[in-house]
């Protein structure tokens, strides 16, 4: 299967073609590639609240810069992917930018092109419009509060199926979306970690985080 890269002066045709193909594979897995993480809990993991951990993870994507939006289309739950986009954004630029280092060395090391994101990426506020055009989405607005998120999730998104909470309730699955695809011998289709869209769609959105 092929990954569509999408860059600054392709990403009108790709948006384009998303538009089109979206009626015909209306199932869609999601990923996003974000400097690591800079808030951490004040406590231990396990005594976080659902609302603190929310908070810490509004903090950090509030105060970070997306530097991939990874989409795969498919047909049914079922089917196999269909078409699969990597759309690499220019906002984030490791010597200026607040980021995790480990993680963006990690990024860097799977092949990661910072200089050419910032040269030849997709602005945040370009993609935004397009987003909303593109019949991924639906509505639009702020939000703090997780009870307003969740709301706004099904209304964006529809049925969101998080991969990383479903597997809390599996035994044996623990770690890394890496870890968990070995687990259950889901090969991957194309490219490498770190730089690719999922593999795996549910309806409405799979979000590997």
């Amino acid at each position: 299967m092929e990954i569509r890269q999408v860059w600054a002066h392709n990403v009108e045709d790709e948006f384009r073609l998303i538009r089109n193909a979206i009626e015909h594979f209306p199932y869609v897995a999601m990923d996003t590639e974000f400097p690591g993480v800079i808030h951490r809990p004040s406590k231990h993991p396990a005594l976080l609240t659902t609302h603190d951990r929310y908070d810490l993870l509004r903090r950090n994507v509030d105060a970070l810069h997306l530097i991939q939006v990874g989409l795969t289309l498919a047909a049914s739950p079922a089917a196999p992917p269909a078409l699969a986009f990597q759309i690499n954004l220019s906002d984030f630029d490791p010597r200026v930018h607040r980021h995790a280092p480990d993680s963006v060395q990690l990024l860097a090391s799977h092949g990661l092109d910072f200089a050419a994101h910032r040269l030849h990426g997709v602005d945040a506020r370009t993609l935004s419009p397009l987003l909303m055009a593109s019949g991924l989405v639906c509505s639009q607005g702020a939000v703090k509060k997780m009870s307003e998120f969740m709301k706004l999730v099904h209304v964006f998104f529809g049925d969101v199926y998080d991969v990383k909470y479903m597997m809390k309730h599996c035994d044996g699955l623990y770690g890394g979306l890496e870890r968990v695809a070995a687990t259950l011998k889901v090969e991957r289709t194309a490219g490498r970690c770190h730089q690719l869209p999922p593999t795996a769609c549910s309806p409405g959105t799979c979000s590997g985080g």
